[in-house]
């Protein structure tokens, strides 16, 4: 993704500058996790008391980095669900160099305050790994621990709920706000009617039944609204889907994480077992791949371009031919051609002599025939008139709907790729 972004610039948006952010954090947890392995084949920690904090150290920051990260692109995603037009209260890049550069400051004080006295990193989970100390009983280490518990995890959790609440929210009022214009048109519509059968009376019978422009118009638009309304209820679906998956990721990569921190601060670690630490601590390594799907490579924008670069990772799909029957499209309706390959003319239709009677009779009728013909076209333009409007508020509400890249969840490859992270 990082090799995608910066051969992109089209791809070097605000957004996708939290994301590779997100992708470094995630690219750091990820250097380190290796050494997981090795200390478990090796039976204990390899590299000693410097490798122990080195490693704790880069996960610290890296956790904390993926964190506030995640936490800063559902504030960015609330944003531009909230307020989709006015571009002021969108991040700008330097606001987002400002997020970025500040998470990354504050993430390394706090990953180096153990090194110089604040707490102290330890073994954990058989000795595989290393962390801070949740085990100990003094002040200024609980301290420690109780601020990483607050500002690492209950207020980005928070902040997280309430951004794809806020979200899933605005969707709804955004489409209730859509229906009650779609209803104001409705019955402008019949208002319109009512004076145009009082102006036109032959229409009014055909308009009462539905058959005449205006009952057209209105039958319409009422099945235009039912379509609309069913598509806008798919999206919102699929929007508390995303929001429920997000959120439940994240509970289940950092809360056992967290609990058993918890646990072990207030001297209840004794019931857990060094396996379930082992476990813990795999779900929160399993987060930098968790997030890498969801943030990057779930995205449309990033999947076209790694189909471009991975093209076996494309889904079988058969174009449509532009050519039917070995003839191109742009020659299957030409005129047509003779034995001599000649066009073919048409003669020159004859009229007909008309009376000066039959000629009066026919200006007549002719005339009350145009003034029905105005009639039904005034309709027609406020038909067209209804369809424009309807357009463009399904318009905006897709737009919304685009704003976070509200895509069904594959959940297939997820659990994939999860399960086999699980396993290594």
């Amino acid at each position: 993704m990082l090799h995608i972004t910066s051969r992109n610039p089209s791809l070097q948006t605000p957004t996708n500058k939290l994301a590779i952010s997100l992708i470094l954090a995630d690219f750091l947890m990820m250097t380190k996790t290796w050494l997981l392995v090795v200390n478990a084949f090796a039976g204990g920690p390899i590299l000693g008391t410097t490798g122990c904090i080195a490693f704790a150290s880069l996960g610290t920051q890296a956790g904390l980095v993926q964190i506030w990260t995640i936490t800063i692109i559902s504030l960015d995603r609330a944003n531009a669900i909230h307020y989709p037009i006015v571009k002021s209260k969108r991040f700008t890049h330097i606001q987002v160099l400002i997020c970025v550069g500040t998470i990354w400051v504050i993430t390394s004080v706090f990953s180096m305050a153990p090194i110089f006295g604040w707490n102290q990193y330890v073994s954990e989970a058989y000795f595989l790994g290393c962390s801070f100390d949740t085990w100990s009983h003094e002040f200024w280490d609980q301290a420690y621990v109780y601020t990483l518990m607050v500002f690492g995890y209950f207020i980005p959790l928070m902040i997280i709920c309430m951004s794809y609440l806020k979200i899933y929210w605005f969707t709804r009022q955004s489409r209730q706000c859509v229906l009650n214009h779609m209803r104001q048109i409705q019955s402008q519509l019949l208002d319109s009617g009512k004076k145009d059968q009082e102006h036109e009376s032959s229409f009014t019978e055909a308009t009462l039944n539905g058959n005449g422009p205006t009952g057209h118009s209105v039958l319409y638009s009422d099945q235009y609204a039912e379509e609309f309304l069913r598509k806008t209820l798919e999206k919102e679906k699929c929007l508390a889907r995303m929001a429920l998956f997000i959120i439940g990721v994240w509970i289940v990569t950092w809360t056992p994480y967290a609990v058993i921190a918890m646990l072990q601060e207030h001297g209840l670690g004794y019931w857990i077992s060094p396996g379930i630490s082992l476990t813990a601590l795999t779900l929160a390594k399993c987060s930098s791949i968790v997030n890498t799907f969801i943030y990057g490579l779930r995205l449309p924008h990033f999947k076209k371009h790694v189909n471009q670069i991975l093209p076996w990772l494309n889904s079988p799909s058969q174009s449509k031919s532009s050519v039917k029957g070995g003839m191109p499209l742009d020659l299957r309706k030409g005129p047509p051609l003779n034995s001599k390959k000649r066009v073919l003319k048409g003669r020159r239709r004859q009229e007909p002599k008309i009376d000066a009677s039959v000629k009066g009779d026919l200006s007549n009728s002719n005339s009350k025939t145009t003034s029905k013909t105005q009639h039904v076209s005034v309709s027609e333009i406020r038909i067209q008139q209804v369809q424009k409007n309807l357009e463009i508020e399904q318009a905006k509400f897709e737009e919304l709907c685009q704003a976070i890249e509200v895509r069904p969840v594959d959940l297939s490859s997820f659990v994939v790729v999860h399960l086999s992270a699980v396993l290594l």
